[in-house]
């Protein structure tokens, strides 16, 4: 099963800068995790949280080194930096979808439901902005492999 292909970012960018936008985007995103994380590891007090904390910094700063490769990959046109951000980020984006389900399941299973249903309408609305960055540099990987991308 291939992921669906569109011919331009937003109906009317190109993909290559696109690709870029969401690259800068997206790394903007994983600073501000880097550094939300290490400031509350700091001021939290339990072994715990502060490794899971630390934990949490660690994955988003190597999710850094992919994005630079990305923007590498889209600024010099290189297929294979931009498939190692798509392989690294689909992986991530559906680890995200089992956390999602597991957290409503969770929620629903001990009375908050309501709560749940808040949660899943704002992680959904996330996930289809995921997806669709996914699918726009997906689209960029097809251009420059040499395939057509089509619309969608």
């Amino acid at each position: 099963m291939q992921l669906p292909t569109v011919s331009r970012c937003c109906f009317c960018v190109e993909l290559r800068l696109g690709t870029i936008l969401t690259g800068f985007l997206v790394m903007i995103g994983q600073l501000s995790a880097v550094i939300r994380c290490a400031i509350a590891s700091e001021e939290v007090e339990d072994p715990g949280h502060r490794s899971t904390l630390i934990t949490a910094s660690v994955i988003a700063a190597i999710m850094m080194v992919t994005t630079v490769l990305l923007l590498i990959g889209a600024f010099l046109e290189k297929p294979l930096l931009v498939k190692v951000w798509l392989a690294i980020h689909l992986i991530e984006s559906l680890g995200a979808l089992g956390f999602l389900f597991v957290t409503v399941f969770s929620l629903t299973a001990i009375g908050l439901g309501d709560l749940a249903a808040v949660i899943l309408f704002i992680t959904l609305i996330i996930l289809v902005i995921v997806f669709y960055k996914l699918i726009v540099v997906y689209s960029y990987y097809v251009s420059i492999t040499g395939g057509e991308a089509g619309s969608v």
